[in-house]
């Protein structure tokens, strides 16, 4: 399950050469994906949640020419994904009160939640 979702977080261009070097790049963080994980497994399915694009390795970013923050570069920044997050109020206020120990930020937009972890 942890190899799909880093899959996921890390797609940063059409060039899986630097799919997979970002992936790569993003192992060195996987503590913080742990953490997000125990949270989020308790209110929701992994199986109902997907995991948009969000890390952007620095060495990576800076050789394509893609722009990106520090929360990026150092795996602190996800963006999941679920249609319960529309029909399901109660769920997204649970995820987000469970989440806020380990986040400086949580917002929403639609049925997608963002996390920036401390």
């Amino acid at each position: 399950m942890i190899k799909e979702l880093l899959k996921q977080i890390t797609i940063i261009s059409d060039d899986e050469n630097d799919n997979t070097e970002n992936y790569l790049d993003a192992l060195n963080y996987l503590d913080n994906v742990y953490n997000l994980l125990e949270i989020l497994q308790n209110d929701i399915s992994m199986e109902d949640v997907s995991f948009l694009p969000s890390f952007k390795s620095m060495y990576i970013a800076e050789r394509l020419g893609i722009g990106s923050y520090a929360e990026e570069n150092v795996l602190k920044y996800f963006k999941i994904k679920s249609s319960l997050f529309i029909s399901d109020t109660e769920l997204s206020k649970k995820i987000k009160m469970d989440c806020t120990p380990i986040c400086n930020k949580i917002t929403q937009e639609k049925d997608v939640i963002c996390l920036v972890l401390k």
